[in-house]
Order: structure tokens, then C-alpha cells, then sequence
């Protein structure tokens, strides 16, 4: 159940991530949602993947400051692979 509920919450970053980039969500929600990213890779950081959940959340934090990227995709695309992982494991 709460690997369910944490595939959701990363793919919602994800979704989070690129309306970011696109300039269409307002910061206090990316903010909420990177807070949420980096937290986890601390709390899992023994866990490898959880290393790009702190990225991913530090890149969101980076975004707000103005700097947007192709990287974002790539975000976006393994947040959606972990949301596939997590329903179907």
C-alpha cells in the first residue's frame, strides 16, 4: 500500500515537474513536491534509485530559480517508470 502511494506521489512530481518547466504551476507546489523528493532520497538513501529522487528534487529546486532543461524529461520519464514499478510489483 505505501509503495503504491509513494509510485503516486513520485509520478505526480514528475507531472509536477514538467507544468514547472512549462511556467504553468505555481512555485509553492514545486516547492512542496521537491521538498517531498529530497526528503525521500534522504530517508532511502540506502537505496540506489533514491539517489535520483534527491536529484530530481534538487533540480526542481534549481528550476525555480530559472534554470529549465532537457533534463527535466528525463525526470519526468523515471518518475512515470517508478509509478509503473510500484503499481505492478
Amino acid at each position: 500500500m505505501i509503495v503504491r502511494l509513494l509510485g503516486v506521489l513520485d509520478f505526480l512530481s514528475g507531472i509536477i515537474m514538467v507544468l514547472l518547466h512549462f511556467g504553468i504551476i505555481p512555485w509553492n507546489v514545486a516547492f512542496g513536491f521537491a521538498l517531498y523528493l529530497i526528503l525521500k532520497g534522504i530517508v532511502f538513501k540506502s537505496d540506489f534509485m533514491s539517489l535520483f529522487d534527491l536529484l530530481m528534487g534538487v533540480y526542481m529546486i534549481l528550476m525555480l530559480f530559472g534554470i529549465r532543461t532537457f533534463i527535466t524529461y528525463i525526470f519526468a520519464g523515471y518518475s512515470l517508470y517508478k509509478l509503473f514499478v510500484s503499481m505492478f510489483s
